[in-house]
């Protein structure tokens, strides 16, 4: 009789104490999480890809230098090929680990380095230091796709990364890496711990943009600038008189189509400027020198301790920016009087009169 009482004892001490690792384990998980609620709906785009991290065709593929894989780890990149789909950018997690690896994202442990990831041509990554839902409808109201992390409802799933693809009747609509279909936040208690955002964004907009916080200068060795100048695939020439918008002219030369366009309305679509030149292989050379001596002068100018037009009027202000193969992006900048006494008086006036179309200033 006794031992069956303490048989019955031994039973109960051990329910109580897989309760209390229970709810210490579920205590743990929810720590730190948000609750958020979907104010606004966001229809979800048809083009979107959905893909699985454990796809046959990349499941086994390590995420950097680290023991993890797709499989097991890879349900931020999986998301973000599915963020990027629709885009010029897109490719499938295979490919798109490929590149991270390549590039150094990834961390020994296979995490995403997120800074990494913004500095790597093309993507942008928005971190948030805390969870709000204003974060997540912001990100999707601008055409971009959230990355949050969740818990999964499973006893031994600590975390897990879905993307909110976008929202209806009140209910957030997931993309979940390790589902067939879509899901809803609910689905993990419409709890979050963390928020992502990233997203493909052509080179050229941010340069259309004049958001240049990846500019790289151009290196001092004269071995290493003739190199560069050997891989130029873009110049970019903006002239503006008086600071105004409307007296404003960006002229675009495409080296790698060979192709000169004058005139543009800005340099994220210029190929669809009508005013354009086909360069050959002797005013390919000639412009290029013509590039060369101005960012030349424009340096000694933004460098000489004596601003020899201290007391002009500078009214013209000249921008170029220079991109080779890689994108590695250098921009120079400065402002000089456009006439002095009824005469240019400077070089770079020269030089926008050859690059750029300035008969209506």
């Amino acid at each position: 009789m006794k031992s069956k009482k303490t048989l019955i004892i031994a039973i109960a001490l051990g329910i109580l104490c897989i309760a209390a690792f229970v709810a210490a384990t579920q205590f743990v998980k929810n720590r730190g999480g948000v609750n958020v609620k979907c104010n606004e709906d966001f229809p979800v785009s048809e083009g979107l890809i959905s893909y699985r991290q454990d796809d046959a065709a990349w499941k086994d593929s390590y995420l950097g230098d680290s023991e993890y894989t797709m499989e097991s780890s890879g349900c931020i990149t999986t998301c973000i090929a599915t963020a990027i789909s629709e885009t010029e950018g897109a490719m499938d997690p295979g490919e798109l680990v490929t590149l991270l690896s390549d590039e150094k994202v990834y961390d020994e442990e296979g995490n995403m380095q997120w800074n990494e990831l913004d500095d790597l041509a093309g993507f942008r990554a928005d971190t948030y230091g805390q969870v709000d839902s204003k974060y997540l409808d912001t990100c999707l109201s601008a055409g971009r796709y959230p990355i949050v992390k969740v818990h999964r409802r499973s006893l031994f799933s600590y975390h897990h990364y879905v993307l909110i693809v976008g929202s209806m009747d009140g209910e957030y609509i997931c993309m979940d890496p390790l589902k067939d279909s879509y899901t809803k936040l609910s689905d993990y208690g419409n709890r979050v711990y963390s928020v992502r955002c990233v997203w493909y964004k052509n080179e050229l907009e941010d340069l259309d943009e004049h958001n240049l916080s990846m500019i790289k200068r151009l290196p001092k060795n004269k071995m290493d600038t003739d190199r560069f100048f050997k891989t130029l695939k873009l110049a970019i020439i903006e002239a503006t008189v008086d600071g105004d918008p409307c007296y404003t002219t960006t002229s675009v030369l495409d080296f790698s189509d060979q192709k000169f366009y004058l005139g543009c309305d800005s340099s994220s679509d210029y190929t669809a400027c009508a005013i354009y030149t086909e360069l050959n292989e002797l005013l390919e050379k000639e412009y290029k020198n013509y590039i060369r001596f101005a960012i030349k002068h424009v340096e000694e100018l933004n460098n000489s301790e004596n601003d020899p037009y201290e007391n002009e009027y500078k009214d013209l202000e000249v921008k170029i920016v220079l991109v080779n193969d890689e994108w590695t992006v250098q921009k120079f900048e400065c402002s000089v009087p456009r006439y002095v006494n009824g005469k240019q008086s400077d070089m770079l006036n020269a030089f926008v009169d050859k690059c750029c179309i300035m008969d209506y200033h």
